[in-house]
């Protein structure tokens, strides 16, 4: 019986000669599908490649987890080494103290204000184990971060008109101490040691490296506020990251928890624009409705002979559901190629460049097995509810009419 349904469904396919109108609906039907499950696979792709291209860029630049002391400097070394003794997943630790100073070049106007910006102490030894800044490096190297030598990001150096060697002017402001109410503006010639570069305007134009001898000459009561921490490659770090926080009684954020707004719109983007796209292939999926209702109108007779013959209502109902699933599979899978092909295109080709208000300069794109499938299964969940409410309408014709008026 099995292989009757499916003789009647490759029997019934409507692209047949002298069947224009039902050839027409179903070159709609197919062509509806396809482009729905084109637009559903392929801005999935695109929301996923905003979501993996950003974690990628914020990770590169952040430790996967920082502790954060906002009051008292961090003890380091007595740290690191309760750290690595008490939790084998930690993979190394990197310390960093920060201010703010503000920085400017003789190449700037005399209106040009100066630039305001993170100054950022690191250990460059260990810094390339806990965070990919290294790879940053456009001009320089990170070992060039020594004496009065600093790595700035590529957007402050164009504003700064400034390359690697040259001299800018840092401006800052001793903390006070004591009952002093007034504060002294300090200069500080830098050199220019190496320059770097994110992609993320805050931090090419906002943040200043330098190691923590030159840090502590300008800000000497600083000490250290932050420690990176990077995991072993097996390691969850949301599973060990509470464990740190009781026992280290310090706050200990990831960078999702920084930007969590940024992680949250990426999400709800994500999520809604593929429910937004699944409706409208709802809306495409419902022409099978009306293609088979055509379909089965067109073949009363055939029916009715059938039903006479002794053919039940489930074996002609299952021929129908079958030939739109046949419809949708093959228009899902052309969809879906071309959504693989043009995702391709923008992951290796990217031509369409984004305003700088993104955190990537082109439009990403990535497409993967587990988009596809779903994309696949959610269609053909549709197209078969779909099949199955119009194969119902078999159980609606009269045979002995049909028979009568129409045999």
């Amino acid at each position: 019986m099995k292989l009757l349904s499916w003789y009647l469904a490759r029997h019934y396919l409507p692209f047949q000669r002298g069947q224009y109108a039902i050839s027409t609906m179903a070159i709609i039907s197919f062509i509806s599908i396809a482009v729905g499950s084109f637009a559903l696979a392929l801005v999935t792709a695109i929301m996923n490649g905003f979501q993996v291209s950003i974690t990628e860029k914020m990770q590169n630049i952040h430790p996967q987890a920082t502790i954060y002391s906002y009051r008292d400097p961090i003890a380091f070394d007595a740290l690191k080494k309760a750290l690595l003794k008490e939790f084998p997943e930690v993979n190394a630790i990197s310390p960093y103290a920060i201010s703010h100073l503000m920085v400017q070049s003789d190449a700037m106007e005399d209106d040009d204000v100066p630039i305001v910006a993170a100054f950022k102490a690191i250990d460059p030894d260990t810094e390339s184990l806990v965070s990919s800044l290294k790879q940053k490096i456009i001009q320089g190297n990170l070992s060039d971060v020594k004496e009065n030598r600093v790595m700035i990001g590529k957007a402050m150096a164009d504003t700064l008109g400034v390359t690697v060697g040259d001299t800018v002017t840092a401006l800052y402001i001793e903390q006070p101490t004591g009952k002093q109410k007034k504060v002294t503006v300090h200069q500080k010639e830098v050199v220019v040691g190496s320059i770097f570069e994110t992609g993320i305007d805050e931090y090419d134009n906002k943040t200043i490296y330098s190691s923590f001898d030159f840090f502590n000459t300008l800000f000497p009561d600083q000490g250290i506020t932050q420690v990176g921490i990077a995991f072993q490659p097996s390691v969850n770090p949301e599973s060990v990251i509470p464990r740190i926080k009781n026992y280290i009684k310090l706050s200990v954020l990831t960078w999702q928890d920084l930007y969590l707004p940024l992680v949250s719109a990426l999400i709800l983007e994500k999520y809604a624009m593929f429910l937004i796209l699944l409706l409208i292939t709802i809306v495409a999926s419902m022409n099978i409705i009306a293609l088979l209702f055509m379909i089965i109108t067109h073949k009363r007779s055939d029916i009715a002979i059938l039903r006479a013959m002794g053919l039940s209502h489930s074996v002609i109902a299952r021929s129908f559901i079958l030939l739109g699933l046949t419809i949708s599979i093959i228009a899902t899978l052309c969809g879906l190629i071309a959504a693989w092909v043009a995702s391709f295109i923008l992951e290796h080709y990217p031509f369409i460049q984004l305003p700088d208000v993104y955190y990537v300069s082109h439009l990403p794109a990535r497409m993967e097995l587990s988009i596809i499938v779903l994309v696949f299964l959610l269609i053909m969940c549709i197209t078969f509810v779909a099949s199955w409410f119009s194969a119902r309408r078999v159980r609606s014709i009269n045979i002995a009419n049909v028979l009568r008026f129409e045999g």
